[in-house]
């Protein structure tokens, strides 16, 4: 189905949008996740239980978020029974085995929906690191995190500092991604002491549009879900005049 929409609009000369391929992206995801709970049945992994273990901010969504939730799962019974075919299992397991409800598509994507990391390249990526979405935001971070990966089978290397980061992120090897062959490592800022707390940035903290106090934590916000008290939030929350959140409100306006 999603695919046949896709070719449309490419014999139309149109673009993929950005909600197709967050649409598909999403049904890999919950392909995998499938995956992930029936292997755990078999006592595989624990990787489903971790990743229910993750927030996933449900009751702080808008409604539209989760009707389109709603259609990933349309699409995964259209897409499944093809995606078993083609699997191992489908020799020894019927396919009820993987069936999957309405309600659990959507605690899957809740999780994934605030836990994601993204990255760009040609095509819109992104996926969930269980570990890394441990690690809670700061606007002052602690922790840098390096991508590695290997499109058209080609190394490369592609560095975002906590300063440098997308407002979402990507996955590990073994973990929810929607581009195979990433690898997220975390490398230390700073000396770390004993018991200090590790914090990455969420956002892109160089960037023209979240940068500024109030149009950083509107982000957080909007995207995240909390208002962020961090060491730089504090002072800066301290420091700002009324008239410095209207000015930054209009600049965005332009």
């Amino acid at each position: 189905m999603l695919e046949l929409e896709l070719e449309k609009r490419r014999s139309r000369g149109e673009r993929d949008s950005s909600e197709m391929k967050e649409m598909y992206g999403y049904i890999v995801v919950a392909l995998r996740l499938c995956l992930w709970r029936f292997e755990e049945k078999l006592n595989k992994h624990q990787l489903y239980s971790g990743f229910l273990k993750l927030v996933s901010n449900r009751e702080l969504l808008p409604e539209r978020q989760l009707l389109k939730f709603a259609r990933v799962h349309s699409f995964l019974i259209y897409h499944l029974p093809g995606a078993y075919a083609f699997s191992s299992f489908s020799s020894h397991h019927p396919l009820e085995d993987f069936m999957v409800s309405q309600e659990e598509v959507l605690e899957w994507l809740c999780r994934t929906d605030c836990n994601s990391f993204s990255i760009f390249e040609k095509d819109y990526c992104w996926g969930v690191c269980l570990n890394g979405s441990l690690f809670n935001h700061s606007c002052s971070p602690n922790v840098t995190y390096l991508f590695t990966y290997s499109p058209g089978g080609s190394d490369k290397e592609e560095q975002r500092s906590s300063d440098e980061t997308a407002a979402s992120s990507i996955s590990t090897y073994g973990d929810l991604s929607s581009f195979p062959g990433v690898v997220i490592n975390f490398k230390a800022l700073e000396d770390i002491e004993a018991c200090q707390e590790l914090n990455i940035s969420y956002l892109d903290l160089n960037s023209v549009d979240t940068a500024p106090f109030f149009r950083r934590t509107s982000h957080l916000k909007k995207k995240f879900h909390f208002d962020c008290y961090c060491v730089r939030c504090t002072f800066e929350r301290q420091y700002m005049k009324p008239s410095d959140e209207v000015s930054s409100k209009t600049d965005n306006v332009k």
